[in-house]
């Protein structure tokens, strides 16, 4: 490989896997070719005299261990996003790691989601294949629904909808006879697009038990959106069809091979030197994946070496073999992180962290917004910005929004705290008003505060500012391109409370 002046290796990137390696969190053993050490120490090194010139005393291992904390950092923050997105909350939940380097990462991501249970496979590493390799035969249909309202008789559909079931059931039944799936071996199921007349994004949803396909449409949609309309017709939009071949018992068979029945306690191949976050490096025990057998039980820190991946069982969480061979880890200690923290010092591990941490909250707040709208400029135009801002107004993050609302949303939030120097938690102002840092009057801006325990007045400040379809303008849209006064715009809502104290 390419070597330096000095004749030392040189590593051209770092990747996780080697940031990993370095901090022992993974091992040579199963690799099918030699690792190669001094590159990565070389390109550690030369980061830490970087550090050492902008005044940062930093040695390889945590400079090493920054970049882990940024990754699993972004990694949380994109499932977070997506969780939001699709109105579902992580901490109700599990998290399934696959591919080669999830078991690096899982334990991490799920404390900093608050997740508390994880689940690897035992090919977790290969699990894209082996499913593809275990699923069933299926075939997607669909058709136009007419866009014509749902019958207030919802148990009933009309008749030309139950004939497009019937005919997209007959059209997946004869694909899958292709494929060698006999037709009394084919499941159907029936799904249909529904949505609020008016508004542009349906929900799927599946056949009810009951037949009541109005109320289970209000049922998604108040856990998607957070509300109903009952003013509002119901249309039918898309019917859809899956029909899949009934699942074989191969998919559920044991698809690993360990030794022993887990009487009794498996022994570590060895110990390591591994580094963990706060903690330094700890002596860890070093497993054969093949060795723990359904009922063993460890307790972190632990490796797990696995032919298609490694497990790094942080401190604080449980594994348990299941009976299918799955490992489920749990989160025993929820530990807050004690170190002892000096903020005022320059650190750009953690200047990465929270700067990604304040975008997915704006990013969040985003798609929340997006979720509970009412309104298609807001809904579907995504004419709307979201930004969260420090105690005195000033910006400390926005998302990749609309470029001219964030532009002035600051002087906004600067202008609603000197009108109002005495806010209280729960409260919520409201303005447009373009001489506080509005832009023109359909633009609307929501401002809440953001109070921290044990701190006095509003620590931070998140702002909303979303396009309204009309505010009263001489023009439909607000936005006569002949004014000449602010007034022939709409209304100029001048600051006020929206909310009191909730």
């Amino acid at each position: 490989g390419r070597r330096d002046e000095a004749g030392r290796p040189v590593a051209s990137q770092l990747a996780l896997t080697d940031v990993n390696h370095a901090l022992g969190r993974v091992q040579p053993d199963r690799f099918p070719f030699a690792l190669e050490d001094e590159p990565v120490r070389a390109a550690l090194e030369r980061d830490r005299e970087a550090f050492a010139k902008a005044g940062l005393a930093r040695d390889v291992d945590e400079i090493a261990a920054g970049y882990i904390e940024i990754a699993n950092a972004n990694m949380a923050q994109a499932i977070a996003q997506v969780s939001v997105a699709r109105g579902v909350d992580p901490r109700d939940h599990a998290l399934v790691g696959f591919g080669g380097a999830a078991g690096q990462h899982a334990c991490a991501i799920a404390r900093i989601l608050g997740i508390p249970r994880v689940i690897l496979h035992p090919l977790a590493g290969l699990l894209s294949a082996y499913g593809i390799g275990l699923c069933e035969a299926s075939w997607d249909g669909q058709r136009d629904a007419g866009r014509e309202p749902l019958p207030a008789d919802a148990e009933s559909l009309p008749a030309q909808i139950e004939a497009i079931f019937e005919t997209l059931e007959s059209e997946g039944e004869r694909s899958l006879a292709g494929e060698g799936v006999a037709q009394g071996d084919c499941r159907h199921e029936r799904f249909l697009d529904l949505r609020y007349a008016g508004t542009d994004v349906p929900l799927s949803i599946r056949r009810p038990e009951a037949g009541d396909w109005r109320a289970a449409f209000s049922r998604e949609h108040e856990r998607r959106f957070g509300y109903v309309r009952e003013d509002r017709a119901i249309e039918m939009v898309t019917a859809r069809v899956r029909c899949a071949a009934q699942s074989s018992e191969a998919a559920a068979e044991r698809s690993h091979d360990v030794l022993g029945d887990g009487s009794a306690a498996p022994a570590p191949r060895r110990e390591e030197s591994v580094y963990f976050a706060d903690l330094g490096r700890m002596a860890t025990p070093v497993y054969d994946r093949e060795t723990l057998a359904p009922g063993h039980e460890l307790e972190g820190p632990a490796l797990i070496l696995e032919d298609a991946g490694t497990i790094v069982v942080e401190v604080g969480f449980a594994l348990r073999v299941a009976a299918n061979g799955v490992l489920e880890l749990r989160d025993e200690a929820r530990r807050e992180r004690s170190r002892d923290i000096d903020w005022h010092a320059h650190d750009p591990v953690r200047l990465e962290v929270f700067g990604n941490r304040f975008m997915s909250i704006a990013e969040q707040m985003g798609a929340l917004l997006r979720n509970t709208a009412v309104s298609t400029n807001i809904k579907e135009r995504l004419d709307y910005s979201c930004a969260v801002f420090d105690a005195e107004g000033g910006l400390v993050a926005n998302a990749p929004h609309v470029p001219v609302h964030l532009g002035a949303m600051g002087e906004t939030v600067r202008a609603v705290r000197a009108r109002f120097p005495s806010l209280e938690d729960g409260d919520v102002v409201v303005s447009n008003d373009p001489y506080e840092g509005g832009s023109h009057l359909p633009d609307i801006t929501v401002v809440t505060l953001v109070f921290l325990p044990g701190a006095e007045g509003p620590r931070l400040f998140v702002a909303s500012r979303g396009h309204h379809a009309d505010i009263g303008g001489t023009t439909p849209g607000s936005m006569p391109p002949d004014s000449q006064i602010l007034e022939e715009e709409g209304v100029v809502l001048h600051a006020f409370k929206l909310v009191r104290r909730g």
